[in-house]
């Protein structure tokens, strides 16, 4: 058996603030393809982490990358409270 090395080329997103997110703020925009769903494709999740991606602006803004987050490594993650993955009520 034999390994290669492959570089694969993954689009970084920020929103409207300059912060890392994990996708734009539209449907076309696209998003990260680290970027899962489950429930019902409606809870985000890291598919590097396995994290759940949580929302910044009380569960309204972008999704804030997860810790680990490739794309994001070595880059300051703004977390503003309060945040929420969107279960919140």
């Amino acid at each position: 058996m034999t390994t290669e090395t492959r570089t694969i080329t993954v689009q970084a997103y920020r929103d409207e603030d300059g912060q890392p997110t994990c996708a734009g703020r539209t449907e076309e925009a696209g998003c990260c393809r680290f970027v899962g769903v489950t429930g019902a494709g409606s809870r985000p999740f890291c598919l590097s982490s396995i994290d759940s991606l949580l929302r910044r602006s009380g569960g309204s803004g972008s999704l804030i990358p997860a810790e680990g987050c490739p794309v994001w490594e070595g880059r300051r993650v703004t977390k503003d409270e309060p945040h929420t993955n969107g279960d919140a009520k």
